[in-house]
């Protein structure tokens, strides 16, 4: 084994047993759907920003985390994560996307998804056939 890939092990030794300190590599701005209180994760199809008749492909819902004890990085989603509380989000219904979104998109329905322990919700398309 090489020196390189013994340091390696010991990072990955010290990441393991780390009580992480997670700091945000860039601001998270979750984007509000058109129900308030609900913001948009992962989209298959466009969506409608706000009330003016913007249409859009994507939002950028991307979370990066860096640990300030051991530089173990933590490369995720707002629509698996909550960005508040960083905890995996519990799924909830299946419903109608025009409602979130302001437009119906062919074979999808929006999955909510909520976090246990802030509350935080995001509205996700999934296939729905």
């Amino acid at each position: 084994m090489t020196r390189v890939e013994e340091l390696r092990k010991e990072i990955k030794v010290i990441q393991a047993h780390c009580s992480h300190e997670w700091a945000k590599d860039h601001e998270i701005a979750p984007v509000e759907s058109l129900v308030s209180g609900t913001y948009i994760g992962h989209t298959a199809g466009p969506i409608m920003v706000g009330s003016s008749s913007l249409f859009i492909e994507k939002v950028n819902s991307s979370i990066n985390l860096t640990c300030g004890k051991c530089s173990e990085t933590f490369e995720g989603t707002i629509s698996f994560t909550c960005p508040k509380c960083m905890v995996k989000l519990v799924e909830g219904l299946l419903t109608q996307r025009e409602r979130y979104f302001g437009i119906d998109y062919i074979y999808y329905g929006v999955r909510l998804k909520s976090c246990p322990q802030c509350y935080f919700q995001v509205a996700c398309d999934e296939w729905d056939q």
